[in-house]
C-alpha cells in the first residue's frame, strides 16, 4: 500500500503536465483499491471471472499473489506509458515562434506582475489615505 501511495504523491507533487498529474494519479488510486479488493475478496465465488480476467495475460501457474506482484513491479513502466502517451497527445504545447519565443513570454509575465503591483500599489495609497482622513 505505502508503494502505491508513493506514486500518488509523486503524481500529484512532481507532475507539471496539467492531464498528466490527474491521470497518474487516479491510475495510483484504481490500482491501489484493485490490490486491496482483490486480497479481500479473493476465493469468493461471484468475482471469480474478475480474477480470471485479470490473470489471463500471465503465466496459467501462477497463483493471484504473483500477479499481483507482477503487476507491482510494472507499475512505474505503465505510468511512464501513460504520461509519454498524454504528454504526446493531449496536452501538447504549441511551438515557439522563433528563438526569442522565450524571452518574449517572460517580459510578457514581467509586464503583467509590473501592472499588478501598480495596481496593488495605488489601492494601498487609497486606502491609506481614506484611513488618514477618518
Amino acid at each position: 500500500m505505502p508503494y502505491y501511495i508513493a506514486w500518488g504523491v509523486a503524481g500529484l507533487m512532481m507532475i507539471e503536465r496539467p492531464t498528466s498529474r490527474p491521470a497518474v494519479t487516479t491510475c495510483a488510486v484504481l490500482f491501489a483499491v484493485f490490490e486491496i479488493w482483490a486480497r479481500i475478496n479473493y476465493g469468493t465465488e461471484t468475482y471469480e471471472f474478475v480474477f480470471d480476467l485479470f490473470m489471463k495475460p500471465f503465466p496459467a501457474l501462477w497463483t493471484m499473489g504473483e500477479c499481483l506482484k507482477m503487476t507491482r513491479a510494472s507499475f512505474p513502466i505503465i505510468l511512464v506509458v501513460l504520461m509519454f502517451v498524454l504528454d504526446n497527445t493531449l496536452d501538447k504545447q504549441k511551438p515557439l515562434e522563433g528563438v526569442l519565443g522565450n524571452l518574449s513570454d517572460l517580459v510578457d509575465k514581467q509586464k503583467e506582475i509590473l501592472e499588478n503591483a501598480k495596481t496593488f500599489f495605488n489601492n494601498t495609497k487609497k486606502v491609506a489615505r481614506t484611513v488618514e482622513k477618518d
